[in-house]
């Protein structure tokens, strides 16, 4: 949260609290052994050529298909927080939303 003048912005805090609160319920449902949904993960985005990155916080980078916000492809983007990762289920939980992971990155 930035504050200047003695104003901050009160929309962009209600979206990181309705954010944070589907994260909470994500990663509750994930302990509880519930990752996502079949028809979740049909409606999420694709990141292909993916891998793990750092932006002063774990997150993930590649080429991203069919993101509801950004468009239908992006080919150097990168992801908000990564929170969990699941490699042998091909998903992964960032603070925003789910992503169904595509090939990872050969080096």
């Amino acid at each position: 949260m930035i504050v200047q003048n003695g104003k901050f912005n009160e929309a962009s805090i209600r979206n990181n609290i309705r954010l944070l609160k589907a994260l909470v319920e994500d990663m509750e449902a994930f302990l509880d052994r519930n990752g996502p949904t079949k028809e979740v993960l049909e409606q999420s985005p694709v990141i292909d050529h993916w891998s793990m990155s750092e932006r002063n916080t774990p997150c993930l980078t590649g080429s991203f298909y069919h993101h509801p916000i950004l468009g239908e492809l992006i080919p150097n983007g990168i992801t908000s927080q990564l929170w969990l990762l699941n490699k042998d289920e091909g998903w992964a939980r960032t603070l925003s939303r789910f992503y169904k992971l595509g090939k990872p990155l050969v080096r």
